[in-house]
């Protein structure tokens, strides 16, 4: 696109309003849910052309509804911050349960529409439509009741089964797994290999992984031919040697607790000073044989560790993620089967140890006394202004840049002119300046709210902020820079 349309685009821009705009929200639970986001995007620009209305920005997610939109779902977070910044007028949304499953969230969502008188529709044609009655609201709290209800039957029903299942050692998968097949003549049903060849080639993949102490060439060809072999067209698009070195059904294995992830088994061995896997954490799968021996597994998955460079800060989310550090090697310290210690194994500290002693400080800091949210609301208060005067600096550029254009129009003059490159290059600062303000702004205003919601429990108020790990941890790493141990469980905690 050439500058000149650019900046006619610009002035058409300028003469808008936020009525003339409308947001898009679309939401999976996960990769598996049948309505994609493509298609409930789809849908709503069809309906956004169908009202006159100009699309201001999609916002969509791969995120769970029944934990609090507040704490893990950013884009909600993001759809909710531009409506209070009056940036469009209108919400379009494939059905209720896309923003919120649970009732108390709907509401507070809803809340935040209707106070910035934000218009709601919905793609699907079966939703009912409210007009902010009083009955309006009672059907509205009826809908997602019924909403909430069915996601609590679904994983009632599904998750103790899988807990039932693992406690008995057994595997269990949607899908069978590759280069195996499923046997019904025995209960429980067993995995077996699909043949003794598959098995053979398999074993001579993982060998020869092993022995080139990296993915060279030789083993991603060895690789391509078991994929050719035995798996479809489309699985193989998706299939990467990554994720299936990582397979620990291939020795017939499984992790112990249907909590943990594979990067929670990761460890580093005290001799070596390696990166190798927490045997452990693993158990035996009943109803699998295996395609390779356990040793021939674990010894892979050194050679992965070693060249992936894996990063010890993988995601596993638990209390004070991020902030602890090891007062002796200056390292961050991260949680390992109920036990806190840093990469170099410098001292251990139990859960419940840092418990007593860390939370009960902080709990007594940021929760029963005021400093530190008088302190947020004050940076809140300071974001919001500078945000006002940079959006007054960039009105001002906007009118010279229109200004400026409309007169070189007027005089037949060409558009592409320094001085109009300047005015936008000014702009263009402003706005990323902005941009970094709202995301503190985000950052800040969550922190504070999340302060204030956990002030409400004057009871069991340690218990109820260890079993909501993303919002504790957001709320610290927004106001401590970190946390020092040392032996004998020694703790400074700096405040930012």
């Amino acid at each position: 696109m050439s500058e000149n349309s650019t900046n006619v685009a610009e002035i058409i821009k300028s003469s808008l309003t936020p009525e003339d705009y409308a947001a898009i929200y679309a939401r999976k639970s996960n990769v598996k849910e049948s309505l994609s986001l493509d298609t409930q995007i789809k849908r709503a620009k069809e309906l956004a052309q169908k009202n006159n209305l100009i699309v201001y920005d999609i916002y969509k997610e791969q995120a769970s509804a029944t934990k609090h939109f507040e704490s893990n779902r950013k884009e909600i977070q993001r759809l909710l911050q531009d409506a209070k910044e009056n940036k469009f007028k209108t919400v379009i949304v494939f059905k209720r349960d896309r923003l919120a499953r649970n009732i108390d969230d709907y509401y507070k969502i809803r809340n935040i529409f209707r106070e910035n008188k934000i218009n709601l529709l919905f793609t699907d044609d079966v939703e009912y439509i409210s007009d902010n009655s009083m009955l309006s609201s009672l059907i509205e709290s009826f809908y997602m009741c019924l909403s909430g209800l069915e996601a609590e039957i679904i994983k009632s029903r599904i998750e103790p089964g899988k807990e039932n299942k693992r406690k008995r050692a057994e595997y269990f998968a949607p899908k069978v797994p590759f280069l195996y097949e499923k046997d019904d003549s025995e209960k429980p049903f067993k995995f077996k290999p699909k043949s003794q060849e598959a098995s053979k080639e398999l074993e001579e993949l993982i060998k020869l992984y092993i022995d080139s102490n990296d993915y060279t060439s030789d083993v991603e060809v060895k690789f391509k031919e078991l994929l050719d072999k035995y798996m479809d067209s489309k699985s193989k698009k998706i299939y990467h040697f990554n994720n299936f070195i990582k397979t620990p059904t291939w020795a017939g294995l499984q992790l112990k607790n249907l909590k943990y992830k594979f990067e929670d088994s990761i460890i580093i061995n005290k001799d070596t000073n390696e990166l190798e896997l927490n045997r452990e954490m693993y158990q035996k799968c009943t109803n699998v044989v295996p395609l390779i021996s356990e040793e021939l597994w674990f010894e892979a998955m050194k050679v992965w560790l070693k060249k992936s460079n894996y990063n010890f800060s993988h995601k596993k989310e638990y209390p004070f993620k991020n902030i602890l550090y090891c007062g002796k090697c200056k390292k961050k310290i991260y949680l390992f089967d109920d036990t806190y210690h840093c990469k170099k194994n410098c001292f251990k500290v139990s859960v419940n140890e840092i418990q007593k002693i860390l939370l009960s400080k902080l709990v007594e800091d940021i929760f029963k006394n005021d400093t530190v949210s008088n302190k947020l609301s004050d940076k809140i208060t300071m974001l919001k202004d500078n945000i006002k005067k940079i959006e007054y600096e960039i009105s001002n550029y906007n009118k010279q840049l229109n200004n400026k254009i409309m007169d070189m129009i007027k005089k037949n003059e060409p558009l592409e002119n320094d001085d109009i490159k300047q005015i936008l290059s000014k702009i263009k600062k402003l706005n990323n300046e902005k941009t970094s303000l709202e995301s503190d702004l985000i950052q800040f205003t969550n922190c504070y709210e999340n302060i204030n919601f956990y002030k409400g429990f004057k009871e069991n108020l340690e218990e109820k902020i260890l079993s909501n790990y993303d919002d504790i941890n957001s709320i610290i790493e927004s106001i401590i820079e970190r946390v020092v141990l040392n032996e004998k469980s020694n703790i400074q905690i700096e405040y930012k």
